[in-house]
């Protein structure tokens, strides 16, 4: 077998276990990639004031930080001056800050990356809280694959790969936008990369430098820890974690991290103290984030939503069926056994193929989302086993007499089969 053949083979396999092409599960990347979308595209007032301010404040540091910074950032500089006019009075829409942060031509993210790496050497204490770590300096996690041109620049948002993109994140920019999910991929063999995948948690580029000088520069400018007075710390850690979670969709969107390694770097400076660590506990992690987004007045749907896709499909089937049932029915409506036709249709098909593919499936996967707690780590992975036995006699009945026959009618072909094997395929990420 050539070694295409054989990298076709392991994406179809990995497929069936609800794995993308770079090993993530599918539903996550799904349920992370929707949330930055959702984000970016309701940005509430005060969300917007402050990607203003820190916007206005990356552009003042990289003006001022030296010849070599200001070069470096120039682009950013010439996207931030179109938008916002060299004396810095401009009213840009949220539009246009996203597309100054995304848009290659402005390469928002090196200025960033560019600052980051002069403010750590002056605060090089500061930079090893994160830098430090094994996760980023020993253990990154991440290799340098082959560059997958279309998902390296293209115009959709999120981490998710071409079989599990949704509605929701296609052809969101206007623009085509790089991402470090072309070229970057996790090894396997990293002890950093297996805890991500131990926990479900998707690997895009392993923990984010770019959220890190982010968070290291708002620490630099004024320590959480200055701030004596609780309620104001309370007050000043909201507003860098709102701004935080600002950026966190960006970089998201734009397919450059996941969030566990944005909210890796974030919790390094004191942001998100009571956010479950992701590589100890993935779904709980998620669950907290978004509901600590949801406090501060940012989406907060971060938990993947299995049960909704296998419902979906389900409806999608029961959808088809009526249509053909409604085209027998005009067909043979002139017939003195039509009304029988059609209560034997309701009977013989409908029903028998509720029966076959039900939504006790969905239902448990609903279970399994709900259970993310160390406490519930029995009931979860006792719901994970129910899950896979369901998922695997759901792809058995897929060769049942009744779907061929239903995929094959002489009226109005259909495709059972395929619509509900791919959502098999989506949803089996859950039970693993």
């Amino acid at each position: 077998m050539c070694k295409k053949s054989q990298a076709e083979a392991t994406i179809l396999r990995d497929r069936t276990k609800g794995l993308d092409a770079r090993g993530n599960v599918g539903v996550n990347t799904q349920a992370e990639s929707n949330w930055a979308v959702a984000t970016l595209s309701g940005l509430d007032n005060d969300a917007l004031d402050l990607l203003d301010n820190d916007l206005k404040r990356i552009y003042a540091a990289t003006q001022n930080r030296g010849p070599n910074v200001k070069a470096k950032a120039s682009k950013f500089h010439k996207g931030f001056e179109k938008f916002y006019g060299k004396d810095g009075s401009g009213q840009p829409s949220a539009q246009d800050l996203v597309g100054l942060m995304l848009e290659k031509e402005y390469d928002w993210k090196s200025a960033v990356d560019y600052l980051a790496s002069s403010d750590g050497k002056a605060n090089k204490a500061l930079r090893e809280q994160c830098r430090g770590k094994r996760e980023f300096d020993e253990d990154r996690g991440r290799i340098q694959g082959r560059t997958r041109q279309n998902s390296f620049v293209n115009p959709h948002a999120g981490i998710t790969d071409r079989t599990f993109r949704q509605e929701e994140t296609e052809n969101i920019f206007g623009k085509e936008v790089v991402h470090a999910k072309g070229f970057f991929e996790g090894d396997p063999k990293s002890a950093t990369y297996q805890k991500f995948a131990k926990q479900g948690a998707p690997f895009i580029a392993g923990v984010s430098g770019t959220m890190q000088g982010l968070a290291m520069s708002w620490e630099i400018g004024k320590p959480l820890g200055s701030i004596k007075d609780q309620q104001q710390q309370d007050t000043e850690r909201a507003k860098r974690e709102k701004t935080a979670g600002i950026y966190m969709a960006t970089l998201l969107a734009g397919g450059h991290h996941s969030a566990s390694e944005l909210l890796f770097s974030a919790k390094s400076y004191g942001l998100f103290p009571d956010v479950t660590d992701p590589l100890t506990n993935y779904p709980q992690a998620m669950q907290e984030l978004g509901a600590r987004f949801k406090q501060l007045g940012l989406p907060g749907d971060l938990s993947p939503k299995a049960g909704g896709t296998w419902r979906d499909a389900r409806q999608a089937v029961a959808d088809s069926l009526a249509e053909l049932q409604g085209e027998i029915t005009d067909v043979y409506k002139t017939e003195a056994y039509a009304n029988t036709l059609g209560q034997a249709f309701t009977a013989n098909v409908v029903n028998k193929l509720a029966t076959l593919f039900t939504n006790d499936l969905a239902d448990k996967l609903d279970v399994i989302a709900a259970l993310v707690s160390d406490a519930d780590k029995p009931k979860r992975e006792k719901a994970i086993k129910e899950a896979a036995v369901m998922i695997k006699q759901a792809r058995k009945q897929l060769d049942a007499n009744l779907v061929t026959g239903l995929d094959e009618n002489p009226f109005r072909p259909m495709a059972i089969r395929k619509t509900l094997s791919a959502a098999l395929d989506q949803v089996a990420g859950m039970a693993r």
